[in-house]
């Protein structure tokens, strides 16, 4: 693996190293801030379910110390963090929410849904789905505005906002993806900072994350936008979401570059 510049490679935690999540904590923390049952329950839920797969946290006193609206921007290697990286917020927050932007189409397989709406996850409703017939189901999950001026929104109200920059899922060991340039236009917008997070896999076959790999959470300091502005210019925002991507890769112990692929057509 080629790490960023600064960064030594991850070298994964010792053999038969026990998961960061005791059953037992992961039942008893208190999450004040939560007054919903069934949405508290499935955070616990979530992460007894997953708890073997998250191995480690490190910088969480970066996520402490935020209040407000910030932006949070997780790498995202697996499947499975899409439940377990909101659900581990929240644990960490005392049951405060980080809504996540999401394409619609989960919102339609079971249970994922019910999960989805729990969590205030904010849909994006602009790509078609396959099976073409299930586009029926689209204006059900329309709203009045945008999802990205809903996430904007939320934003200047004092909400954070959660946003995964390489837009899918990216099993490459050692570059991120281009990514997407939405967090870093919100942030410029908005003001808000961004709190990067970058997932350490243990696990990796022929230059490829292992779809179970376990990995460790890693809090990077947050970021600092230029002052906001309501229409940022292109270059602006490609220039923050290359600051916001290279602090990714320095986390995570992987390349990024302005000219990497922008979809996982090289990581099925």
């Amino acid at each position: 693996m080629t790490a960023a510049p600064g960064t030594a490679p991850w070298p994964g935690p010792p053999a038969g190293a026990e998961p960061w999540l005791p059953a037992g904590e992961i039942l008893r923390r208190p999450l004040p801030h939560l007054d919903e049952p069934a949405t508290r329950a499935i955070i616990r839920l979530s992460l007894l379910l997953g708890r073997r797969s998250i191995r480690g946290v490190e910088g969480a006193e970066h996520l402490q110390a935020l209040a407000g609206a910030f932006l949070v921007t997780p790498t995202h290697g697996t499947r499975p963090e899409a439940i377990l990286i909101p659900a581990l917020l929240a644990w960490l927050r005392g049951g405060r929410l980080v809504p996540f932007l999401a394409d619609w189409n989960f919102a339609l397989i079971p249970g994922i849904g019910f999960v989805m709406r729990r969590g205030r996850s904010i849909l994006l409703t602009r790509k078609p789905v396959k099976p073409a017939f299930l586009n029926v189901l689209r204006p059900m999950y329309e709203g009045k505005i945008s999802g990205f001026e809903r996430a904007r929104r939320q934003l200047e109200g004092g909400t954070p906002v959660g946003v995964f920059p390489e837009g899918t899922t990216n099993r490459l060991a050692s570059r991120l993806l281009r990514g997407h340039t939405g967090a870093a236009q919100l942030s410029l917008q908005t003001g808000a900072p961004v709190l990067p997070v970058g997932l350490r896999y243990h696990r990796t076959e022929a230059g490829r994350i292992h779809p179970r790999s376990p990995f460790t959470v890693v809090f990077g300091p947050p970021l600092a936008p230029p002052p906001p502005r309501p229409a940022p210019d292109l270059a602006s925002v490609r220039d923050w979401h290359g600051q916001i991507m290279e602090e990714l890769a320095r986390l995570t112990g992987r390349t990024w570059a302005p000219d990497h692929q922008k979809r996982k057509t090289a990581c099925p």
